[in-house]
């Protein structure tokens, strides 16, 4: 189990990719920086960033994600979530354009 709250190195397995679908209302964009960046060494934080996030808040979300050496972040599509109202449906997935 991994807690954004509580990040710790990966040394376990390789991984290629991060996909993040954090709880935004509860964790900003540079938190979730912190948190890669404690998490991986300097050859994994280039691996491609996939996170769901509340696309009121994209410059404020690709501003963090610029100091890390991952592809750059794009809008890539809105999402739909149960749990959502439409009216209020503004998740988007962001990640590299093409890897």
């Amino acid at each position: 189990e991994f807690s954004l709250t509580e990040p710790f190195l990966v040394t376990s397995y390789e991984y290629d990719s991060i996909f993040l679908d954090p709880p935004f209302a509860n964790v900003t964009p540079s938190q979730l920086v912190r948190c890669i960046k404690l998490m991986g060494t300097k050859q994994r934080l280039s691996a491609p960033i996939f996170i769901a996030y509340n696309s009121k808040r994209e410059e404020e979300l690709i501003a963090a994600f610029d100091e890390l050496p991952c592809p750059p972040l794009t809008r890539l599509w809105r999402l739909d979530y149960r749990s959502v109202r439409e009216e209020d449906m503004n998740i988007c997935l962001y990640g590299p354009n093409a890897i």
